[in-house]
């Protein structure tokens, strides 16, 4: 067993290697790809990779939080010291303007093993849309009235303590599934999928 399976066994080696690549590509063509900025990409892609085809991008779990969704095992890697994405990413510190600020930067050339013609179009599209956008900017975007974010922390409960800053991160599990709820033959294929994986 790699030591990756037994440090993260939420997520499969090919999932992996996806994921790392993914933040390879993402910050070969972002300059200023910050932690917070990576991670709502990330769920912009399993987003709109579900309301197109069914299936997620990447199939991660995404946790209602201040900043969020946020698939936590990924902050928490790039919180600490890397250990997961380390063979594909690091952070970087630079400076601008008077402020320190961190970017991911790669560690290796982007592999396409994982992805498909679809997947490539598919990030090409998310970083036209949203790559030159804050992370604010984005935060907001995912965080907008009728969004799963926004719905998944109002019938919680929790959606006025994070607005206001008195509640940084919670245990709620955002269901992806919602985005085809109304679709059957796509709620058929992500549910499919997600019992396979």
């Amino acid at each position: 067993m790699t030591a990756r399976k037994q440090h993260y066994p939420q997520y499969r080696a090919d999932q992996l290697d996806k994921l790392g690549n993914t933040a390879v590509y993402l910050s070969n063509r972002i300059s200023d790809l910050s932690k917070t900025k990576f991670l709502k990409l990330l769920y912009l892609l399993d987003e709109r990779s579900i309301l197109e085809t069914g299936f997620p991008f990447l199939n991660l779990q995404y946790k209602v939080w201040k900043l969020g969704p946020v698939a936590q095992p990924v902050f928490v890697d790039l919180s600490s010291e890397s250990t997961m994405l380390a063979p594909y990413v690091r952070t970087q510190s630079y400076r601008t303007n008077d402020n320190d600020r961190q970017r991911i930067v790669p560690n290796r050339p982007f592999c396409d093993d994982e992805f498909s013609a679809y997947d490539i179009e598919l990030m090409d599209r998310v970083i036209s849309e949203y790559g030159k956008m804050t992370a604010k900017e984005l935060v907001n975007a995912t965080h907008r009235p009728g969004s799963l974010w926004y719905e998944t922390a109002r019938e919680n409960g929790v959606l006025e303590a994070l607005e206001k800053e008195g509640v940084n991160s919670t245990d709620f599990v955002i269901d992806m599934g919602r985005l085809v709820a109304g679709d059957p033959y796509k709620r058929e294929k992500y549910d499919s999928y997600r019992e396979m994986f």
